[in-house]
């Protein structure tokens, strides 16, 4: 195992952790601007949730690429550990709030935390695997941009879809703000 790798992916996941809790804290501050909407969710939609976790973990992965010397098989597990703390994070939260009578924060906060956990064993162990072929490099690469595109996309042109809904509140994301 490629200790510097681990030590960075550890700085990686308490970074992403970090920034995730300060989000939810803010989770009560409504703004209408563009920028801050990038970032804060507005409720506690299945896209705000997965939101939460991915601006962090695409603004860090940003400054890994250009700061630090990467793996090649960097772009693979960072896309990996997208989707995989993309799929687990609403699946966690969707369970403790069906079956705990807990604070939203606190569901929030270790949902968050433990689907980071989740996504950090994910790049670990992809990054510690031989050099990958050159084509799942490519295509890693392309998934990544299809991501962003994403959320850039579901942050502003939101539909009526569930994936907007509120399980509470039972309100679309932005609605009030459009």
């Amino acid at each position: 195992m490629n200790y510097n790798i681990f030590i960075w992916e550890i700085v990686t996941f308490v970074l992403i952790s970090i920034i995730s809790t300060v989000i939810y804290i803010y989770l009560e501050y409504q703004d209408s601007n563009k920028f801050y909407k990038l970032f804060i969710p507005k409720n506690d939609s299945i896209w705000e949730r997965i939101k939460v976790l991915l601006a962090p973990t695409l603004l860090i992965m940003l400054v890994e690429t250009l700061m630090i010397e990467v793996s090649p098989n960097f772009m693979f597990a960072k896309l990996l550990s997208i989707v995989t703390m993309s799929i687990v994070n609403p699946l966690i939260f969707i369970v403790m709030f069906n079956f705990s009578k807990w604070d939203m924060v606190v569901i929030n906060v270790l949902t968050t935390i433990g689907s980071a956990i989740i996504g950090l064993l994910v790049s670990i162990m992809i990054l510690n695997i031989p050099l990958l072929p050159d084509p799942i490099i490519f295509i890693s690469m392309a998934g990544i941009i299809v991501i962003v595109a994403f959320y850039l996309f579901a942050t502003f042109c939101q539909t009526e879809d569930f994936i907007f809904l509120d399980p509470v509140t039972k309100r679309i994301t932005l609605k009030k703000d459009n």
